[in-house]
């Protein structure tokens, strides 16, 4: 499918999930957390955490935004209790077609994850999640990570 398009759907569906107004914002939060499928948000959010490893950089840079806004919604609700653990496990791979991607997208992903959590008074993760947290973007920034790109973004991670 055209990068283009991709990109754009992502767009569209973060800013489903987020307003800048703050009643809009609860809405349209209440709308993701009563949405009667819980299937469907299954769907979008394996079908998101498939793409942060895409080959096209870009779409998952944008996955990253997404994943990050329904995290931002799930997290505190502990209804995503697994996320955490599937992009630590991502920063530990060794093999994947599209490493340095998947890796620079993960980093990005748990940085936005952790400021979005940042303004709220409970983030819902526990301090051994925030631990690895740290742990993983630390390690995506030593001088043996061969990706500058990934040492960026890990670097990028660490100020959020």
């Amino acid at each position: 499918k055209p990068v283009d398009t991709r990109r754009l759907a992502g767009l569209i569906l973060k800013n489903e999930l987020d307003a800048r107004d703050e009643a809009r914002k609860n809405a349209l939060v209440q709308k993701w957390v009563e949405l009667p499928a819980e299937w469907v948000k299954t769907n979008i959010k394996g079908r998101l955490l498939i793409a942060i490893g895409s080959q096209v950089t870009d779409v998952g840079k944008v996955c990253a935004q997404v994943v990050a806004k329904i995290a931002s919604i799930e997290i505190p609700r502990r209804l995503w209790p697994d996320l955490i653990g599937v992009l630590l496990q991502n920063m530990g791979l060794a093999q994947h077609p599209n490493l340095n991607s998947l890796r620079l997208c993960t980093l990005e992903t748990l940085g936005y994850i952790c400021e979005e959590l940042a303004e709220l008074k409970d983030s819902g993760l526990e301090q051994g999640q925030v631990n690895n947290i740290l742990t993983a973007i630390v390690q995506g920034m030593r001088k043996e990570e061969p990706s500058p790109d990934v040492r960026y973004a890990a670097t990028c991670a660490l100020l959020n």
